[in-house]
This record gives C-alpha cells, sequence and structure tokens, in this order.
C-alpha cells in the first residue's frame, strides 16, 4: 500500500503554516558595567540575522578485540552569530566592542579590574521564535555567553540604498529550549 503523500495531509501536518526564518527577535543581557539598557533594547529591533547555535553530542570510542565501541560523549555547543543593523548612535556596536574591551584590553592585552572572573563577563541571550500573529511559540536561553569577534562594518562609496551592519560571534556554554508564552 503506497503511503498517503497527497497535499491535504502535508497541509493537514504543517502547524501554522511552518516556522518562518525571518520571524524572530533577540534579547541579549549584557553586563551591566559595559552597556546601558538602551543597547540592550535597541538589539530587538536591529539583530537582522541570527541563528540557534548546534548542540553537538560527542562518540568516546572504546577499542574491544578489533571494533569500535560506542558510547554517549560530552556535548559541546557552536558558537552563536549575530547580525546587527547600525544606525548613527552606534550604541549596540558601542556595547559589543566594550564588551570585548573589557574581557581584554586593545591596548593593554588585560582585562579591567574585577573581569579575571567569568561570572563578570559572561552573559546570556535569548532567541524568540515567532509565529504568524507575532506570539513566541519557542525559546532559546542561551547561557554563558561573550563576544569573541565584533565583526567589521564594510563602508563602500558604491553602495547605495543600505543600512551598514556588523556581525557578531559569541562564544557559548550552553542552552536550553524552552516552550514559548504569548506574552513574550
Amino acid at each position: 500500500m503506497a503511503a498517503n503523500l497527497g497535499l491535504d495531509n502535508f497541509l493537514a501536518n504543517m502547524q501554522g503554516g511552518g516556522l518562518r526564518p525571518n520571524l524572530f527577535k533577540v534579547i541579549l543581557a549584557f553586563p551591566a558595567q559595559v552597556a546601558n539598557q538602551q543597547a540592550a533594547f535597541k538589539l530587538q529591533f536591529t539583530a537582522k540575522a541570527t541563528s540557534i547555535p548546534a548542540s553537538n553530542l560527542g562518540v568516546a570510542i572504546a577499542p574491544y578485540m578489533g571494533r569500535e565501541a560506542k558510547f554517549a560523549g560530552d556535548r559541546t555547543f557552536d558558537d552563536w552569530n549575530i547580525t546587527v543593523l547600525l544606525d548613527t548612535d552606534m550604541v549596540s556596536r558601542d556595547a559589543f566592542t566594550a564588551w570585548s574591551d573589557a574581557m581584554n584590553g586593545h591596548v593593554d592585552n588585560v582585562a579591567l579590574a574585577g573581569w579575571g572572573n567569568p561570572s563578570s563577563y559572561m552573559g546570556s541571550g535569548e532567541v524568540h521564535l515567532l509565529n504568524r500573529e507575532g506570539e513566541t511559540v519557542k525559546v532559546y536561553n542561551i547561557k554563558g555567553t561573550f563576544p569573541t569577534v565584533v565583526g567589521e562594518i564594510n563602508l563602500d562609496w558604491a553602495t547605495n540604498n543600505a543600512i551598514a551592519e556588523f556581525p557578531v560571534t559569541m562564544a557559548v556554554n550552553w542552552f536550553e529550549a524552552v516552550t514559548g508564552s504569548n506574552n513574550a
């Protein structure tokens, strides 16, 4: 018997018309020492692109009589990438740059006083996936994060009708997914 591959079955099983990759918001908790609330608030609007980092489960291999026995290993998480649109106050760029500089200075290659402890420089973030009504359907809580790359801003006399942007790469210690809330 052939599987029921009809379009009606496909449509009936595509909840909410499918998740749209352009319906999301980013919330980031900058360390209090480097960013004001304006940078965190603006990022909800200026985070043009992001990703949900990959979660990787390693494999521990134990050789046994010429064979390999495989066991679940340790989990690692890929970096979190965010692309940020710039406006002329550059508050988001300044916040990421100050955060990076506080962990390791551009000039003196040392952390600011009090920044040697990871709890002082690690932040947390959220990626909210939204349905077509703008309601949060899933939240990824990204923990123990900090910027490792505050990327370049491309400038070009030939670029018209565009808004400047820059990428940020964030290290991630772990994340957890939780069901969304219509109140988010």
